[in-house]
This record gives structure tokens, sequence and C-alpha cells, in this order.
């Protein structure tokens, strides 16, 4: 109403405006109009306000009702905004408790995959056997497989050529042997030589196979899958007061626990934890960067000094055997060989070059590394070979080796013949002398008949007639005079190489065939320069040790890997083994070695 009102104003207000400048005529419009007609008028003008009045009070009305309505429905969204908050908050409650369900349902599963997995390493089967018929053995006759090993040319023909033998005998025939039976479906396949540890059998549903089938057999096809991950074990400590009043803390499992805890004193890891973590580092030759990855891809965070504050802890028990190994590999009359390689390691913020040495002993099966300092002087060597009265010593040409013939006495001291070689095959190769030719193939004859002798399979005492036969005496006699007269040629153009390689076999003549004395003895040292490998990939893997008590312990594992594998037993298996005896606080040593300690091969 009171916008009305003022627009009544306003167009008052233009009305006197427009009369001031333009004033109306005097003149009366209605003057000529009757009586009748004014009153017509009127009453047509008061119809027509009227009208409009009632048009405006209806437009009133219809803005009214509009308002009204709008209100309702703004009353209406608010109502509906209010119920979508709460529809939003009852979804993301859902939500939560979806995520908490599928974090269970995750727990869950994984609890049942440690259970299958415990009851799996329960029910081991036996290694290399794919039969289900039963337990019960059938008796076979005892056959030598390496009888006619060495007619065995790959071919099929040559497989079944002693059964194709026994076929053909005549039916009236008493053979001395009971014959082999042939099995025409078995030419030309392989036996199974794929197995795992732990093995689960699935077996088929005959009643879900197509109606009408007829079972001809069953087959069973292996797929094998590899389960890694790391299980945390908490085990409830009991912190107490004994009746003297002494406070002391203990476990005490309950009967379905285990009774003692896994875990190797001093750290926090288990016996099969730290086995797996030294086999990976030492024996795999894996960084620890990379292994440090490997455990977070496990759930596990650990640092990487933890690790290493393990394997020093771990060696210092395997420390504790190295006396009894020691004393088996250099034990009355033992044949050892020695040998050095070098490594960098970092000394007063520098990286500087040191040796590791390495002995190993082929009849015991025992190679140990040692390290002084990174010293290679005669000392190191002197103090480690002691009062032990040794055999024989074999090694290259260093002169600490040559500087001991006169402290070890009674002591053979063997050269390698392979280094002789390798000085004339330089000569040949890149000094281009023809005379090397000579000595190479005759060495080479020598290496033929060493082959031969490991083939028939010979004693030390067999291959020691062998070596003092006059087929040997030959060659031998053949060399050395061709070295005498080729060392009298003082005019002869010859290079520095060939000369180096006249002048070291002229030398180390008696040491480089001294072998054919004895039949344990080896005709060169490969035996250690083998063993030294696995320092040299080490050295490549990790650039250098940190310290002097990095490379300590990196010899201790190292002996302890190599002895496994010249004893034929299970690297990984020996320091589970060793570390369960350890936590168990046994200190038997002597029973503790890998030879000893129980592992089947």
């Amino acid at each position: 109403m009171e916008k009305d009102e003022l627009l009544k104003r306003v167009l008052m207000m233009q009305r006197l405006q427009g009369m001031e400048t333009e004033p109306v005529s005097a003149e009366d419009p209605y003057a000529s109009m009757e009586k009748d007609q004014l009153i017509s008028m009127i009453h047509f003008l008061v119809k027509r306000e009227d009208e409009r009045a009632q048009e405006n009070q209806d437009l009133k009305d219809m803005v009214k009702e509009l308002r009204d309505t709008h209100k309702q429905d703004v009353r209406t969204q608010a109502s509906l905004l209010k119920t979508q908050s709460n529809l939003m908050a009852s979804v993301d409650n859902l939500t939560r408790q979806v995520a908490d369900l599928t974090t269970e349902n995750k727990s869950l599963q994984k609890q049942v995959r440690d259970l299958l997995s415990q009851i799996s390493v329960g029910n081991k089967v036996r290694f290399g056997s794919t039969s289900l018929k039963g337990t019960k053995k059938k008796v076979a006759p005892v056959q030598d497989r390496t009888k006619n090993k060495d007619d065995f040319d790959g071919t099929n023909g040559a497989a079944m050529s002693s059964a194709s033998q026994d076929d053909n005998m005549p039916a009236d025939a008493e053979p001395s042997e009971q014959p082999q039976k042939s099995y025409e479906y078995r030419k030309g396949l392989k036996y199974q030589t794929m197995y795992a540890d732990n093995r689960i059998v699935h077996e088929s549903d005959v009643n879900l196979l197509p109606e009408g089938a007829t079972i001809i057999k069953s087959v069973f096809e292996s797929t094998y899958e590899q389960v890694s991950y790391i299980v945390q074990h908490d085990y409830e400590m009991i912190i107490y007061k004994d009746k003297d009043g002494v406070m002391r803390k203990g476990y005490f499992p309950k009967a379905e626990e285990p009774k003692t805890i896994d875990r190797i004193p001093g750290t926090h890891a288990s016996c099969s934890l730290l086995a797996n973590l030294v086999f990976n580092k030492y024996h795999m030759n894996t960084p620890v960067y990379r292994e440090m990855v490997r455990l977070l891809n496990n759930k596990m965070n650990v640092s990487r000094n933890t690790v290493y504050n393990w394997f020093v802890k771990g060696s210092e028990y395997l420390k504790k055997v190295l006396p009894v190994l020691k004393g088996k590999l250099l034990a009355k009359d033992s044949v050892v060989h020695c040998d050095e390689t070098w490594s960098r390691v970092k000394i007063a913020g520098k990286y500087r070059k040191k040796y590791i040495w390495g002995m190993v002993n082929e009849e015991a099966k025992i190679a140990i590394y040692f390290y002084d300092d990174g010293s290679r002087g005669r000392k190191v060597l002197r103090d480690f070979l002691g009062n032990n009265k040794i055999a024989a010593l074999q090694s290259d040409g260093f002169n600490v080796y040559m500087y001991l013939d006169n402290e070890l006495i009674d002591v053979d001291h063997l050269c390698c013949l392979a280094h002789a070689r390798a000085k004339f095959k330089y000569a040949l190769e890149q000094g281009k002398d023809e005379e090397a030719e000579y000595f190479l193939k005759l060495i080479g004859i020598l290496y033929e008949l060493e082959e031969e002798y490991r083939l028939r399979h010979l004693t030390p005492e067999q291959i020691r007639q062998e070596r003092q036969g006059a087929k040997t005496a030959k060659i031998v006699q053949q060399l050395r005079q061709r070295l005498d007269i080729l060392l009298a040629d003082t005019g002869g153009m010859r290079g520095d190489l060939m000369q180096k390689a006249l002048n070291y076999l002229k030398s180390f003549w008696d040491q480089l065939f001294l072998y054919l004395k004895d039949g344990r003895y080896n005709i060169d040292n490969s035996l250690a320069e083998r063993m030294l490998r696995p320092m040299t990939i080490e050295r490549k893997n990790s650039l250098g040790f940190g310290s002097h008590a990095g490379v300590e312990v990196s010899v201790i594992y190292h002996t302890f890997i190599e002895t496994c594998k010249m004893c034929g037993v299970s690297t990984l298996e020996y320091f589970k083994e060793f570390f369960k005896a350890i936590m168990q606080g046994r200190t038997d040593y002597e029973n503790l070695l890998p030879m000893t300690i129980g592992i089947k091969k």
C-alpha cells in the first residue's frame, strides 16, 4: 500500500509540474453535456474505478498467494536439504562400517592363510614321489647306475641298451642277474626333478564328469606357488615378585603355546628370519638395501643398522665354532690349499687395499677364510698354521709361501701348474711366440691324464702309481729337456712373456711337479681359487667394506657357506638349525658343524 500511495503522489507532482509549464485551458469540457449524460458518465467512471480496484485486489491476492506458495516451497526445500544431509550422514556411516568389515575380513583371511600354511608344513610328503597308490613299496633289484654311465650318449637307444640286450636273451638261457624290465611308455621321458618342500593335493570330483564319460586314468599336473610373509610373535612376559621379594620376569606358556621364545639372544629376530637374511646377503649376494626393499614389501619396517647388528650377533655365535672347524681343517697329515684375494676396506675415512685369505681341505670338506687387518705378510699364514702337522700346502708362486719353506719343516709345498700354463698361454696369444705351443700341448696332456683318473674313480694310491708310471715320466722329461734347451739358447729371439714363463717354470719346477709324489695332491690350486670367488663377487657388489669388523663378519659367514657347499648341505637349513641350537643354549660346538649338525643331504 505504501508503494501505491508513493506512486500516486509522484504522478500528481508530475501532473502539477506539467500544468505549470503548460496551463490548462479554462474551458470546461463537460459544459456542453446534459445532466443525464453527466450522471451516466459519473456512474461509468465510478464503475470503472470499482473494477480497477477489484482487479488491484485480485492482483494483491494473487501476489500474496504466490508469496505464501514461495514461503512453503522454501520450507519444503529446507526440509529436503535436511533430509539429504541426514541421508549423506547415513551413507558415510555405512561406508565406515563397510571399511571396518573389509579390514576385519582381510585380517580373518590372513589368519586362515597362516593356519593353512601351518597345516601344510605339518603334513609334509616325501620328496620326488608322485605315486598316490599307497605307502607300501615294491622290492626292486639293486642296480648300479654308474656302471654304464660312460656309455650313455644322451639318446634313447643308449639309455635302453642294457634292457634291449636282456630282451633278446634266449628263453632257455639262465641269466646271472635278474633282467631289467623295459617299459615302452617311459622311453624318452625324464624323471621328475622339480619338487617343493610342502605339497598340497587338489583332487577332482568325478561326479562332475559329463554324462556317459569313461575314466581311463587320472594324472596330476603340478604348479608351484611362493608364499612369503613375516609374522610378528608377541610373547606375554609376566613381571612378578617372588617369595623373597625379588623382581623377576618370565614367560609362562599355555598348553597350546610354544614352550620357548623363538629368538636369537641379543636380537629380535627368530632363527628362521636371521637365517634367511644371512642366506640372502652372503650366499645369494643380495645387497642390504635390496633386502630392505624385500622386507618393506613384506610389511616389515626395520632399519638397516638393526639388520647389520643382527648379522654381527649371528657371527659372534658362529665364531665360537671356528676353533673346532679349524682343528679339522689342519688335522694331522692334511693336504690344504691356500690363496688370497684383495678387497677395499675403509680406514680413517679412505678406502685401502686389504687382503682376505682362504684355506681349504678337500678331503675333510672344510673351507675357512681368515683376515688379519688386511695384511698379506707371511706372519698371517704362519700364525694361522701354528704348530699343526699338516702333510702338504699348495699355493701359487707368491713369495710369502716360498719364504715359509724354511719354517714348515716336513711339509710338502706345492705350486700351481695352472699358473705356469697361463704364462705360456699369454706368451702364445699376446707375445705370438710359437715355442709356447709346445709347452701348452704337453701340459694339456697332463691335465687329460688327471681327468682320466677322475672318471675312472681311482683311489689316491692308484693315482700315485699312475702318476709315477712311464707315460707321465716321459711327458715331464720332454718338458724339462725343452726348457733346458731354450734357456741355454741365450741368443734366441724371444719376447719378455716367453722368457718370464720359462723362468717361472724353472724356478718352481720342484714345487710344480711335487704333485706326482702323492695321489692326494692336486695338479693345480684351482680348489682354493674357486673358494675365493664368492669374496670377489661380494667385492664387486658392495664395492668395499666399511671397517675391519665388517670384513670379519663377512669371512665368518662365508666360511660356513663354503663348508656347507663342500659337504653338500643346504646353507639355509644349516643356519636355521645352528641358530635354533644356540637359542636352546647348546655349547657342544663339535656337534654344530655342517657335517655333524644332522642335516640330511
